[in-house]
């Protein structure tokens, strides 16, 4: 049998405002959670984005330029973003409110709440801080990984022009050195496109390349070839 229940218009003028004060409080920290969460999703997510940056220029590093420096500082990132979205939901957790259907009406239990609502605001405005730090360091990693992508594919552009410029004129070690030469090309070709630290961008272009290739069988061919 449920006790006594009082109505809100029994409560005196005070007792209503520290009523709402409370209740309206315990939404924002509730909904302060929640934002938190997907903030705290969001970064973890970014980890995903770090490994690709990480395998595209690990590829340019091995293949046109020293990009050591820019691979340490994606590990860092890593590493530093693993750290903080474990940081920040141990915080979390440490000041999560607990819902209840019975409200003390007193100025103590309103401040807990505010205090509560002051560490939960904290909490996101580092969360907050933390993601555009984020963005705007993988947006300038992205721009150099963009510049390298298109460098490895001025690269591979390079390297089938340069079929084109064997000597092709007539006589019997001709064709023994055009294939030894287009092997060793089409074995590149074909190992950088299978290999996992080959950017997206680059396959479509690799495939092709390396589906032109195979169509050239000797040195005669590629003197016709259109």
């Amino acid at each position: 049998m449920s006790g006594p229940k009082v109505s809100v218009y029994e409560l005196s003028a005070w007792e209503r405002q520290n009523l709402r004060e409370q209740l309206k409080c315990e939404q924002q920290n509730f909904t302060c959670v929640e934002e938190i969460k997907q903030l705290i999703f969001y970064l973890n997510g970014l980890g995903g984005q770090v490994e690709s940056l990480l395998s595209t220029f690990s590829l340019i590093n091995a293949r046109i330029a020293d990009y050591s420096i820019e691979i340490n500082g994606l590990r860092d990132i890593k590493t530093g973003l693993e750290q903080n979205c474990s940081l920040f939901t141990t915080e979390l957790s440490a000041n999560m409110p607990v819902s209840s259907n019975k409200i003390t009406l007193s100025d103590e239990a309103l401040n807990e709440k505010k205090i509560l609502l002051s560490k939960l605001k904290s909490i996101k405005t580092k969360v907050t801080e933390n993601q555009k730090k984020m963005e705007l360091v993988l947006s300038e990693m992205n721009t150099k990984a963009q510049f390298g992508a298109d460098e490895i594919k001025s690269e591979i552009a390079d390297d089938i022009a340069a079929i084109s410029s064997f000597n092709i004129e007539s006589n019997e070690n001709n064709d023994e050195q055009f294939t030894i030469s287009r092997k060793k090309l089409e074995d590149k070709l074909r190992a950088l496109s299978v290999s996992s630290e080959c950017p997206i961008a680059v396959k479509p272009k690799l495939l092709e390349t390396l589906s032109s290739l195979m169509r050239i069988t000797n040195a005669e061919y590629l003197r016709t070839y259109p």
